[in-house]
């Protein structure tokens, strides 16, 4: 590949990673931030395979009872799995931007984001572009960790709220609801 040819490949991972890390940032905070339902690809697409898996095993149930302990782990699925693909998200964006600015492959680029991101130290650079894109990425982890913390508390309201109204349908109408 000639230097134009990479430069210019360079340059197109560093704006797709700049504007993954905008989309999955705009995801964190539509969902856990901002106190009414807005929507999200990001999280949305998220949410639907992991619905559809859940529904999916739940269907190879015989009985109601099998069936619906099946479909009460889509709510604890559903926040594991946006912690990782929020997390993912920002680990290819910070992969893709370090890629971008250094002369590292795309596997050492991914690595030196992981480290960062997870803020475990192992794979550095001493390049200055790259040490800011680092420092951003060591930031962003415990962040969306401690957002997902935040928001736990929130989440669990709103299920001691529904469950009530599950409880109330079940004393007038009969199990199942």
């Amino acid at each position: 590949m000639s230097l134009t040819a990479e430069l210019a490949f360079r340059g197109f991972a560093f704006a797709l990673g700049v504007l993954l890390f905008l989309s999955v940032t705009v995801s964190l905070i539509r969902t856990v931030i901002v106190p009414r339902p807005l929507k999200s690809l990001y999280t949305d697409v998220v949410m639907w395979v992991i619905i559809t898996v859940v529904r999916m095993v739940a269907l190879t149930r015989r009985t109601y009872t099998a069936r619906d302990a099946a479909l009460a782990w889509i709510g604890p699925i559903i926040i594991l799995g946006l912690l990782i693909a929020w997390l993912v998200g920002f680990l290819v964006a910070h992969g893709f931007m370090l890629y971008g600015v250094g002369g590292k492959d795309i596997g050492d680029s991914m690595r030196e984001s992981g480290s960062s991101l997870l803020t475990l130290g192992f794979a550095g650079s001493d390049a200055e572009n790259q040490t800011v894109i680092d420092f951003i990425a060591a930031a962003t982890g415990p962040i969306v960790i401690a957002m997902l913390i935040g928001f736990l508390p929130t989440i669990y309201q709103a299920f001691i709220d529904r469950e009530i109204n599950v409880n109330m349908l079940v004393s007038e109408a009969g199990d199942p609801a």
